[in-house]
């Protein structure tokens, strides 16, 4: 039986507001690998954060051919409730209708967005990872194979574009990742490739938002990139087709933000939550997965000694969260990412290779042990599920 899942997602969140954040007459492209076979596609577009309506001119999907091209044979329009051009009003979101496009597991799609329009660009996130790609031209390039070199230029930022659905046989299904700026970087998308390297039908849904914190969020102009609070988010990220499973990986940020007003006006150590306080908030984001019927997997913190922001005071707030996340019969399963990364000569800092280099975030090899962690710890889950439903 055929159904609908999501492979692919990211947070709509809110952009950094710049002088030049208005963007008219350009299209953007977002280059999405298919993690399995199916049938048919859809979008979702979001405009969750806007503070202004946004017009579609005009919305295409292709599969992507050799030499990295929209195949011209395999574009069509994509409609919302049989118009191609779509307006969304602040905080509206559309689903596209359905298009017939056969795909393979490891095809590429080509989604293109055209504003004719002045078009406030402040629903987004900034993403990295293998398997997606951004790019933006000027003018109207929804149909062309390739963009002009010449005007064209690669971004990491995914703006309007939330959602991707396969209509695909079952059991496939959607793992949903939740979390900050360490989820909005690759180790999602490499625990893609080693699903589909598995011939796992199961896609990733990210909804991570660099700055992101559980309980506190940034009502100022300087820091509203940084986003909705998790406990805000939480309703309208968790939103994914044929998912069974959240991955939650968040809190570091409400350790390291908070730094007092005297040194930055937007940081007040009233802020800083209690062991009580973060585990609470932990816990609401657990019980609304559970609401909807997601199992529950949650990474724990991973070192952060030589960031800025270090202090040993954070350190035991971390180890105290971390305890109860290990401990807690709360939910399906723990992610021990510290353990995974951490230094086991200096356990409060990240190992050297698995360091990016600026003491808070992993580096490549550390976000592919991540996606390692994460694989072993789905299939254990999955061993789990076939078991209960064997007895």
């Amino acid at each position: 039986m055929e159904h609908w899942v999501s492979i692919w997602g990211n947070a709509m969140s809110i952009m950094e507001n710049r002088p030049e954040s208005y963007a008219r007459k350009i299209t953007l492209r977002y280059k999405i690998t298919v993690p399995m076979s199916g049938t048919a596609i859809r979008i979702e577009l979001d405009n969750f954060t806007g503070e202004e309506a946004v017009s579609f001119t005009e919305v295409t999907l292709a599969k992507v051919r050799e030499q990295d091209e929209a195949d011209p044979k395999t574009l069509q329009t994509v409609r919302f409730g049989k118009e191609k051009t779509l307006k969304l009003e602040a905080g509206q979101k559309a689903l596209s209708e359905a298009i017939d496009l056969p795909v393979e597991k490891g095809d590429q799609l080509a989604v293109s967005l055209y504003f004719e329009e002045f078009t406030s660009m402040r629903c987004g996130v900034m993403a990295w990872g293998p398997l997606s790609q951004g790019a933006y031209a000027l003018g109207n390039q929804t149909r062309q194979a390739r963009f002009s070199l010449e005007k064209s230029r690669e971004i990491q930022a995914f703006y309007f574009l939330s959602r991707v659905d396969l209509r695909c046989e079952a059991p496939a299904e959607s793992i949903l990742c939740f979390g900050d700026s360490i989820t909005a970087q690759p180790w999602p998308e490499w625990l893609q490739v080693k699903l589909m390297e598995n011939d796992q039908p199961v896609g990733i849904v990210r909804r991570a938002v660099s700055g992101s914190r559980v309980l506190r969020q940034y009502d100022c102009l300087a820091y509203a990139s940084y986003g909705l609070k998790a406990q805000t988010r939480i309703q309208h990220e968790l939103e994914a087709c044929g998912c069974q499973t959240m991955v939650l990986l968040q809190g570091i940020n409400d350790l390291i933000h908070p730094i007092g007003i005297e040194v930055n006006p937007f940081r007040p150590w009233s802020d800083l939550p209690s062991r009580e306080e973060l585990i609470e908030g932990l816990q609401f984001l657990i019980s609304i997965a559970h609401q909807k019927g997601m199992a529950v997997l949650v990474g724990t913190l991973t070192p952060v000694e030589g960031w800025r922001t270090y202090a040993p005071f954070r350190e035991t707030l971390r180890q105290q969260v971390n305890a109860w996340i290990r401990q807690t019969e709360r939910i399906e399963g723990v992610l021990d990412f510290d353990a995974a990364l951490r230094d086991p000569l200096h356990p409060t800092r990240l190992a050297r290779e698995m360091d990016s280099g600026d003491h808070l975030h992993p580096s490549s090899a550390g976000h592919q042990k991540m996606a390692e962690i994460a694989l072993i710890t789905l299939q254990q889950l999955k061993e789990k599920r076939n078991a209960k439903c064997g007895q």
